[in-house]
């Protein structure tokens, strides 16, 4: 319960960095990760919350955000036995975790 809210906080704060505070996608998602790891050891899931906020297709709308989020959270968890060498994997699994939240809000809403 505690990772899930670490995934959702960590993108949600570079989702306040990049569209409150106008900072850069790549700042936004760096500054959130430091944050939160200095205060938790889970540095993956960080890292990777943080890119999904930071490779959001459209970071304006807050819902894709946290389904995105939501969704990275159920990869991570699934996938972490088996990924090895973490550098690509978190990328692609904040790319799929996007990608799998607007094909899913393009079909069933118009946002």
């Amino acid at each position: 319960m505690l990772e899930l809210i670490i995934t959702l906080s960590t993108s949600f704060l570079t989702y306040f960095f990049i569209n409150q505070l106008k900072l850069k996608k790549l700042i936004s998602s760096a500054l959130s990760s430091l944050i939160f790891c200095l205060f938790f050891s889970n540095s993956y899931l960080i890292l990777g919350a943080s890119f999904v906020s930071m490779g959001n297709f459209e970071t304006k709308k807050i819902l894709k955000t946290f389904l995105a989020s939501l969704i990275y959270f159920i990869f991570f968890q699934l996938l972490l036995k088996h990924m090895f060498g973490l550098g690509g994997a978190l990328g692609t699994l904040a790319f799929l975790a996007c990608l799998i939240t607007n094909t899913i809000l393009s079909k069933l809403i118009k946002i």
